[in-house]
């Protein structure tokens, strides 16, 4: 009778149970009876809601889960890690890092007619998960968006492409990754998935009070949002750059920017980045992709490189894909330790800061005052341009300690 009761009580269970949520949509695609809908929570997150009165208690839901798993099951230690940049000027300079996801996805397109699938920012400047099929659209796909990406829809998409024989290169966060692989159920020799070092995403509800707020600031539509375009060498701070109706463009390092400064702090991610399981040297893609400017350090070829990628091969079918485009990239073996020194994503999930308590509430009741106490705040002015030369002044004093 005990163990009877047991069973009725997992049957019972579903998505609304869960404490944490990833929004990556596996379950509302696999519900089979459709009562599972990913909607935007009070903080303006993707997040799965079950319509109780109509589950069935099948538990299917629970199984595409990335969030209901064991650790030690997530995936592989990397096979191989490498230090690498794209040969190709226009993948380089279009690219946050090195230019490895243009790389990748020339090979899926250019040799195979595939799909590519990442996150783009749409005409409405709303961050979603879509596919490409030729390389003048690839440029949708370039470059970091740092906001929660609505996948609703997209796993059913990806299946109906693998069914169909085409290639597919699904890029995205690693609970994302994981989310089409357990949707899928097995693996397809035509399927080839990249997770990012990632340290956790921002609500697409808060970057679209932030758009309206730019627009009402800056008097003007809000066309373009970009972060961490490259434009100038030797840039030592990440920028942003809001593109103005047609012809007005501002280009600003990322503390002008109330919402990219609160993500750089790591202030405003999801709940569950925090408790992130992926965070971890065991990756889910078949090839983990990231930052890796320190690597110069270890390797003077990348000297002349201010952005280089770390590209870690974690399955067979990872090396087989890497093999096939290096002949495009200058490329270096490196090691694991060197990369995880400034990629807290392969330790540990990200640390969650005091003021993340508040910085919703503050938002939700008017996001235009939470800006404007900001550029008010200490931690604002602490970070203006005129401080560098007493930073630099500082560090080389620990320097000259260090040595007597």
């Amino acid at each position: 009778m005990r163990g009877d009761r047991i069973q009725l009580d997992k049957m019972k269970q579903n998505i609304n149970k869960l404490v944490y949520c990833c929004g990556c949509g596996g379950c509302e695609t696999v519900c089979p009876v459709k009562c599972i809908s990913l909607l935007q929570d009070a903080n303006g997150f993707w997040r799965a809601f079950c319509e109780e009165k109509w589950c069935v208690h099948c538990g299917k839901c629970l199984k595409v889960c990335p969030f209901v798993q064991k650790k030690e099951k997530l995936g592989e230690i990397p096979l191989h890690v490498y230090a690498a940049v794209s040969k190709n000027e226009e993948f380089y300079r279009r690219s946050a890092s090195g230019g490895m996801f243009s790389q990748l996805a020339e090979w899926v397109i250019e040799m195979h007619h595939g799909t590519v699938w990442g996150c783009m920012l749409d005409e409405k400047l709303k961050a979603v998960h879509r596919y490409v099929e030729s390389m003048e659209e690839l440029d949708k796909l370039r470059r970091s968006k740092y906001v929660q990406s609505d996948t609703r829809g997209v796993f059913a998409i990806v299946k109906q492409q693998l069914e169909a024989g085409r290639h597919v290169l699904f890029v995205g966060t690693p609970c994302q990754v994981n989310g089409v692989r357990r949707y899928l159920g097995r693996e397809y020799n035509n399927f080839f998935a990249v997770d990012i070092l990632c340290h956790g995403v921002p609500s697409p509800g808060m970057f679209e009070r932030h758009i309206q707020y730019l627009q009402k600031k800056h008097h003007g539509m809000l066309t373009g949002f970009e972060f961490r375009q490259k434009r100038y060498q030797n840039e030592k701070t990440y920028h942003v750059t809001y593109l103005l109706g047609k012809a007005r463009e501002k280009y600003l390092p990322f503390y002008r920017d109330a919402y990219y400064n609160a993500f750089y702090h790591l202030e405003s991610l999801a709940e569950s980045c925090y408790v992130c399981p992926y965070a971890s040297e065991r990756r889910c893609g078949d090839i983990t992709l990231g930052d890796y400017a320190w690597a110069k350090k270890w390797h003077p070829e990348f000297s002349a490189y201010e952005e280089i990628s770390c590209v870690l091969i974690n399955t067979e079918k990872g090396l087989q894909l890497f093999e096939t485009v290096a002949p495009g990239l200058i490329c270096r073996p490196t090691r694991l330790e060197y990369v995880m020194m400034n990629n807290e994503a392969l330790c540990r999930p990200t640390k969650r800061p005091a003021y993340r308590d508040k910085i919703y509430q503050e938002m939700r009741n008017c996001y235009a005052r939470w800006a404007g106490h900001y550029f008010h705040s200490l931690r604002y002015i602490r970070q203006w341009r005129i401080w560098l030369p007493l930073k630099w002044i500082k560090q080389a004093l620990k320097k000259c300690k260090s040595k007597f």
